[in-house]
């Protein structure tokens, strides 16, 4: 009985972890490219893009 409690807890909070990870990295990609388009208006950006492209 214990032993599925604790399992469960560290599956859902494992899943909180993953998640969090995912989407805040996208959260963050996504701040950098708005930045950049508000910064150097649409031609920065595509560089921006393809060169983050390349790095990948």
């Amino acid at each position: 009985m214990e032993d599925g409690t604790m399992m469960r807890m560290f599956v859902s909070a494992y899943c909180c972890v993953f998640l969090w990870h995912e989407f805040g990295v996208l959260f963050f990609c996504h701040t950098i490219i708005a930045y950049e388009i508000a910064r150097r208006g649409n031609e920065g950006a595509k560089l921006f893009l393809k060169k983050g492209a390349k790095e990948r």
